[in-house]
């Protein structure tokens, strides 16, 4: 009986493995579904809208504006115009600096969610130490030492 029960036990074990497996690998799949999902939401109306494929000129005036918001499209202005006219680097100079302002506030806002989020040794509690927590007993001075303190 005993063996029967051990037999039993071990293959729910092995089962349960292969579940805890499965449902691994299905978390897994279901972060790369949304993460493909994601880049799609983003990239197709940067596409349609930035002027690769539609003019910009031919869009309705508020589209237009949209469409002016996106980096796309200023990255689409640079490579038309040295690509398919030859222009001057000096006569898109504004595509860049748009670009380049678009960039720096990015960077910004990215470098600040780090700091605030996930910068090891983040922004401590006024009265605390940067090495402790609130639920962490802290030892009183010489605690640990023989003789009050004294080494």
């Amino acid at each position: 009986m005993e063996n029967a029960e051990q037999r039993l036990h071990e293959e729910w074990k092995a089962n349960n493995d292969l579940l805890k497996f499965y449902e691994d690998l299905k978390q897994k799949r279901f972060a790369h579904f949304l993460t493909i999902q994601t880049a799609f939401l983003v990239l197709m109306p940067q596409i349609l809208l930035s002027g690769m494929i539609f003019p910009l000129d031919a869009m309705a005036v508020g589209v237009r504006w949209i469409g002016y918001l996106l980096p796309l499209t200023y990255f689409t202005i640079i490579s038309q115009g040295i690509m398919l006219r030859g222009a001057s680097i000096a006569s898109l100079w504004y595509a860049y600096v748009i670009l380049a302002v678009m960039a720096v506030v990015v960077f910004t806002g990215a470098t600040l969610r780090f700091r605030r989020d996930l910068a090891p040794g983040g922004k401590s509690r006024a009265g605390e130490s940067p090495g402790t927590s609130p639920d962490t007993p802290s030892t009183p001075a010489g605690a640990g030492t023989p003789a009050g303190g004294a080494s």
